[in-house]
């Protein structure tokens, strides 16, 4: 069958979606996204008032060298890897005056790894899972009372692991941690876009698809329709009981509104994809920008890693501006919650700020020198609720089962569905990649 007679609806356009429209456009099909909110980019977004640099309000890595590296250089995009920023680490340890009086000292990153024997640690998890020793999945926490983890590392684990995750340590898995990390090679770097965002990158690799987006079009259900002598294709209906038909629908949207029933799909998925679904945890999450008048930080300091429940900091103005002063803070967890409430987000941002002035021996106060700040949680955001999937308890191999086709009709893609890159923007273009090649194999046989 001609696949130009074809056609795919994919529902969300995140970089999953714009990508999985993008290669099956390329390839003759005729494709039609629905989206329910009223702008394109998913997780990917940008605010341009804020500072005289487009701020990165939803992703903001390239975690390595693949797809999406290579589409945000051909679109002109300024990548710069993360490792030739310093990053410093506030020490735990009980030598020296400041520190005893918690006022804090920064020590490099390799420094502090050093100093605590990190990497030797973490080696000692991969060697456990390599040897299958680590056969009971618990979450990190409770691997690391029961290996006598010096308790005063707790909260650095909880911000460069958990944060990172978007999850804490009670409810990261040891061994989704341990086989994740494995998966990834150890040359591979984290990239920075300096001169554009990657809202910017995405409308500019995917410009000839967004004219078939069709925004406010939150769908109901998913209906396939087969019978024992032919497919007769799939039906869509929005929450207006608007009905399209397709070929082929592609599923791209945030594990969250999988998980809370969203969309109803007929006939119900197996009941192995409902427990994938299950299993498969979205976390908590959002960005605090804040803007200052005057830069009190060294100029070379891109990351700051802190013991504050805000303490996962980076300079969003490094390589970027020269007149903007911006601070972010990815924030994550029940932290993330406290948040929405004005006297919790008060009290965070003060023991922040309070804690800055103490590291950078500012002579002004902090919190005077604050212009302005922006809280973007994606927890509360209509249709995402969530930051990203992370390594949850007994997920073992279920990413992949979430990602398997039903009757080659029905596909799904998006971050969650990526066992290697998940919770990043290069898994999620992959996914969407991937998909569009399973339908295009089906029509060049």
């Amino acid at each position: 069958m001609d696949q130009n007679q074809k056609k795919v609806i994919i529902v969300g356009s995140g970089i999953a979606g714009l990508g999985c429209a993008n290669e099956l456009q390329k390839n003759g099909f005729s494709v039609l996204i629905l989206e329910a909110r009223n702008i394109h980019g998913g997780r990917i977004s940008k605010n341009t008032t804020f500072a005289d640099f487009p701020i990165e309000t939803g992703a903001e890595e390239i975690h390595l060298p693949t797809k999406y590296y290579k589409l945000a250089k051909q679109v002109g995009a300024n990548c710069e890897p993360d490792s030739n920023f310093d990053s410093f680490i506030e020490d735990i340890g009980i030598k020296g005056e400041d520190i005893q009086k918690g006022n804090g000292v920064l020590i490099e990153e390799d420094d502090f790894y050093e100093k605590y024997k990190l990497e030797k640690f973490y080696n000692s998890i991969m060697k456990e899972e390599e040897k299958n020793l680590l056969c009971d999945d618990m979450p990190i926490l409770e691997y690391f009372k029961i290996k006598n983890v010096d308790q005063k590392l707790f909260q650095f684990y909880e911000m460069e692991l958990a944060t990172e995750y978007g999850s804490t340590l009670k409810d990261l898995s040891i061994k989704g941690y341990a086989e994740h990390e494995q998966r990834w090679e150890y040359d591979e770097k984290n990239f920075i876009v300096t001169n554009m965002s990657h809202f910017d990158v995405i409308e500019r690799a995917f410009a000839t698809v967004l004219p078939l987006v069709k925004y406010n079009t939150p769908v109901n259900y998913i209906a396939i329709q087969t019978n024992q002598l032919q497919n007769n294709g799939v039906v869509v209906c929005d929450s207006f009981g608007n009905e399209y038909k397709a070929d082929h629908v592609v599923v791209t949207i945030p594990v969250s509104q999988l998980k809370n029933n969203s969309i109803n799909f007929i006939p119900p998925l197996s009941q192995e994809k409902q427990k994938a679904i299950q299993l498969l945890q979205m976390g908590k999450g959002g960005k605090l920008h804040m803007k200052f008048k005057e830069r009190f930080w060294p100029s070379d300091t891109y990351s700051l890693i802190l013991r504050t429940q805000i303490g996962l900091i980076w300079n969003c103005s490094y390589h970027r501006s020269k007149a903007s002063f911006v601070l972010c803070a990815l924030i994550s967890g029940q932290t993330s919650i406290d948040m929405n409430d004005p006297n919790k987000r008060k009290y965070m941002m003060s023991e922040l700020f309070n804690k800055l002035q103490q590291i950078f021996k500012v002579k002004k106060n902090v919190e005077d020198l604050l212009l302005d700040y922006i809280w973007t949680d994606y927890n509360t955001t209509k249709y995402i609720e969530g930051i990203y999937s992370y390594p949850s308890l007994n997920l073992g191999s279920y990413r992949s089962v979430l990602a398997q086709p039903v009757n080659n009709q029905l596909f799904f893609a998006g971050e969650a569905t990526d066992p290697k890159y998940f919770a990043t923007i290069n898994g999620a273009l992959d996914t969407g990649i991937r998909e569009a090649q399973r339908i295009i194999q089906l029509y060049s046989k």
